[in-house]
């Protein structure tokens, strides 16, 4: 950091800095420390040097965990006024128009500035429309992104191939280390990289998959968005959000394949869906991304309803990031929700119940964020059990 802002200083210097107090450190990015022993060594730096004024930026203290700190702050999303102000700098004219489609989850998405800046660049003067999830703006932004880089030279077949290529980095990337499932690689080095590119060029038949490998990744960093990390060894998507979006994009085909070509080696059956990807914290934004973008209705419901079985809050979270039309499908499965056996065996007060109780089963539906769940939540606020009306609000 201090080569990149062209301040000569030497390691010792550093060192003294430290020990007389005289640094203020900012760390950015937390939850994008690409590893389980860099944390530790950030653990074990901060408990070590507890005078120094540090400021911690995460996108989710889920991920990673909060070093102990117990002062923490976090950003509010853009008000009314702000979305207003920043979509008539950039769309004046059809402001309004704009922030007259944004509903539910698609409001919620633009609370955030760069997904909100997003939202502007790929809004079309002549159809007037926004996207409707999350996945299907990510998805209108790389065509836009593609249309804009005005199809620079190239290698080969690259630009018939590159979304796939980046489908498969990104999804390798998250899938990482089989030894350390609950962890995703952020960055990723050349070689690595490479080898990974050359492995899926090889299975599809491509000759000179090598050299390929090679060739098109130098494309995708100097024209796409890939890009060289702060170890100039490795390499990273440009924001952690389109390495979950590619990502996504390859859950996608798995999971559309699941019903017409279920004996093929990557077409996830429902164990293999619960196990290796609903199992893990750092697939559930790939997965929500994904799920936005299902077309078919009954592979959505198949997934909201296995992601249920395993964790009801997370099964309540997909069953509103479906497509709207399929939202009264997969919300009525919360309504549907038994008692987990191993419930009965821990809380004495469920046994006899055959489904989940009314105050969980309404703050579920809440956490969908759907308008299909608007009636009985609406319905709820009326009920005799303050439980009930309180998971309503």
């Amino acid at each position: 950091e201090f080569r990149q802002g062209q301040l000569a200083v030497s390691t010792k210097e550093i060192d003294n800095w430290l020990v007389e107090g005289k640094l203020f450190l900012l760390l950015d990015g937390v939850n994008e420390i690409p590893s389980e022993k860099l944390r530790r060594q950030l653990q074990q730096f901060r408990e070590e040097h507890p005078h120094i004024p540090m400021i911690f930026t995460t996108r989710n203290l889920a991920v990673g965990g909060d070093f102990g700190i117990e002062k923490k702050l976090e950003m509010l999303p853009l008000t009314e006024a702000q979305m207003r102000e920043f979509v008539g700098k950039y769309l004046p004219e059809y402001r309004e128009v704009l922030l007259e489609q944004l509903q539910d989850r698609l409001r919620e998405v633009a609370e955030t500035p760069l997904l909100l800046k997003m939202l502007c660049e790929v809004f079309d003067p002549q159809t007037q429309q926004i996207p409707q999830s999350k996945g299907e703006l990510f998805q209108a932004f790389d065509e836009k992104y593609n249309q804009h880089k005005q199809y620079p030279p190239v290698s080969g077949d690259f630009r018939r191939f590159q979304s796939e290529v980046l489908q498969h980095l990104a999804f390798e990337m998250i899938r990482g280390d089989r030894e350390k499932p609950t962890e995703a690689w952020l960055t990723v080095s050349h070689r690595k990289a490479e080898g990974i590119l050359e492995g899926w060029l090889g299975k599809r038949g491509e000759t000179d998959a090598a050299t390929k490998a090679k060739e098109w990744l130098e494309d995708l960093l100097e024209h796409h968005l890939l890009q060289v990390a702060a170890d100039s060894r490795e390499i990273e998507f440009h924001h952690q959000l389109f390495q979950e979006y590619y990502a996504a994009r390859a859950l996608l085909v798995m999971v559309e394949k699941h019903k017409s070509k279920k004996h093929e080696s990557d077409v996830m059956n429902d164990e293999q869906l619960q196990h290796f990807f609903l199992n893990y914290l750092k697939w559930t934004e790939p997965i929500a991304l994904m799920l936005g973008l299902l077309e078919n209705e009954e592979q959505a419901f198949r997934v909201v309803r296995l992601a249920l079985d395993l964790d009801l809050q997370l099964g309540a979270r997909l069953a509103g990031e479906v497509k709207p039309e399929f939202q009264k499908q997969t919300v009525s499965l919360i309504e549907s929700v038994k008692v987990p056996k191993q419930w009965k065996f821990w809380f004495v007060s469920l046994k006899g119940l055959v489904r989940i109780p009314e105050w969980l089963q309404v703050k579920l539906l809440g956490i969908t964020q759907s308008n299909a769940a608007i009636p009985r939540l609406h319905q709820a606020l009326q009920d005799e059990d303050y439980n009930v009306r309180e998971n309503a609000v």
